[in-house]
Parts: structure tokens; C-alpha cells; sequence
């Protein structure tokens, strides 16, 4: 069963309302999507602290946050859930344009490691940066055994030697089955290119796309053997030869 409630302008009051409903579902939910509303942390807690909700999310698979007003305070909310295991199966978490910031991947990132079947985690559009991804490669907060896309696109304070740290976590086993990394921050493009290409050798790396000026630089045919992003479609003929390209 999927509920969708996304683009609803609900706020706190609102979610907490519905919340009583969810008792009143026979079956258990794969996919709920919560996308573009205006609660915050206190909506959320209401959500999670009502016990008809428990049993209907057992088997949840899917969660979208996304577009949220949550910000730190409710990564904190999420992070006692999984803290809780009340999400045992879920597999893609989507907390884009939460406006969560370090705190908030700081609670967050010691918790990860209970949802074991994770494959999809975005967060994307969020304000964090070094700290929070520092505090994602902490050893004893890896691996993530499942996880198969991070999507960190419009990351704006995650630096260049931060996504070269996280990098280097994929070369040394923290992510076993990462396939797709989705990144577009300045100067990322040679910092993870650098480390990552140990993969080349001992692992096939699906695709890697990073939106950046040096692009331009490569060849076409390197630039398609590493082009990745979100619904994004085949990429067009080049109008000009790889060459030129090249040269630019």
C-alpha cells in the first residue's frame, strides 16, 4: 500500500491530526510520501509517538521527507526512530531540501547503520557541510552495507576534500555495493576522480556524474562512461568533436 500526501501544505497541526487516522489502516504501508508539506520536528514527533502508526510501518520501504521545513531538529526526530528500529525494512529515504544543517546529519549518522536493507539515501539541497560528512565516515558508523545511491547534489558547503574523504571511504570498502554518487560541487570532479580510481581496477563503478566546469575538459566518450543523475535522460550528441572539447 502507497500513501501519498506530498504537496499538501500541511503543517504540525495537520500531520498530528492524520496521525490518529493511520491506526485505522488494515494493511501495512510499502511507501509513504510526506514531500513539500510545511511541518517541522513537532509534526513529525506526533507522527512517530502515536502508537497506531507503529504496526502500519513495519514493513515501510520507501520514506520522502522531502521539501520539508524539518531542518535539524527533525533529522533529531528521525534519528530516535531508527534509534528504535520503528523502520526495520526501510530501504529508500529521501530528506532532500530539508534545510538540515551539521546537528542534524550529527544525529542522524550513528543511526543509519540500524537500517541494514538502506539502498537510497538523499540528501541533497541541504545546508551541512564538512562536519557532516566527516561525522558520516566515522568508523563505527560504517558500512553501509546496502546502500546503492547517495545523492549529496547542491550540497553547497560540503568542500572538495570532504567528498575526496568520502571517496576514499568508498575505496576502502565503507560503501561494498555504492553504484551511483550524485554530486555537482566545484572542484569535486578532480578531487574524486583522484580517489576513485582504485575502482577501476577491482570494482565495476555503474556511474558517476558530477555537474562541474572541468567536464568540459574530457573526452565525450569518458564524459558518457561517467554521466549520472536523477531522472536525467540520455545525454545529446556533442555539436562539436570530443576533440574540441578537449581543448576548450
Amino acid at each position: 500500500e502507497n500513501l501519498i500526501l506530498a504537496n499538501l501544505y500541511m503543517d504540525d497541526e495537520a500531520l498530528e491530526a492524520i496521525a490518529h487516522e493511520f491506526c485505522t489502516l488494515t494493511g501495512t504501508l510499502k511507501s509513504l510520501d510526506l514531500a513539500n508539506n510545511a511541518f517541522g520536528a513537532k509534526g513529525l514527533c506526533a507522527l512517530f509517538r502515536n502508537p497506531g502508526t507503529l504496526q502500519p510501518m513495519l514493513q515501510l520501504k520507501t520514506l520522502c521527507l522531502s521539501g520539508t521545513t524539518l531542518r535539524s531538529e527533525g533529522a533529531s526526530v528521525l534519528a530516535n526512530v531508527f534509534a528504535e528500529k520503528q523502520l526495520p525494512v526501510l530501504e529508500n529515504l529521501l530528506l532532500s531540501k530539508m534545510r538540515i544543517g551539521n546537528d542534524g546529519v550529527e544525529c542522524l549518522a550513528p543511526h543509519l547503520r540500524h537500517l541494514d536493507r538502506l539502498k537510497l539515501l538523499d540528501l541533497s539541497g541541504n545546508t551541512f557541510g564538512d562536519r557532516a560528512i566527516a561525522s558520516l565516515l566515522q568508523p563505527d558508523r560504517l558500512p553501509l552495507p546496502e546502500l546503492l545511491l547517495l545523492n549529496l547534489i547542491d550540497c553547497r558547503y560540503v568542500t572538495a576534500s570532504a567528498f575526496k574523504a568520502l571517496a576514499i571511504a568508498v575505496c576502502e570498502g565503507s560503501f561494498p555495493k555504492l553504484q551511483d554518487l550524485c554530486v555537482n560541487k566545484p572542484g569535486a570532479y578532480s578531487a574524486l576522480t583522484k580517489a576513485l580510481k582504485v575502482l577501476e581496477a577491482n570494482r565495476a563503478w555503474k556511474e558517476l556524474y558530477i555537474n562541474d566546469p572541468e567536464l568540459r575538459r574530457l573526452g565525450m566518450s569518458d564524459l558518457r562512461q561517467h554521466c549520472f543523475m536523477l531522472n536525467m535522460p540520455s545525454m545529446p550528441e556533442p555539436a562539436v568533436p570530443p576533440s574540441s572539447l578537449c581543448e576548450a
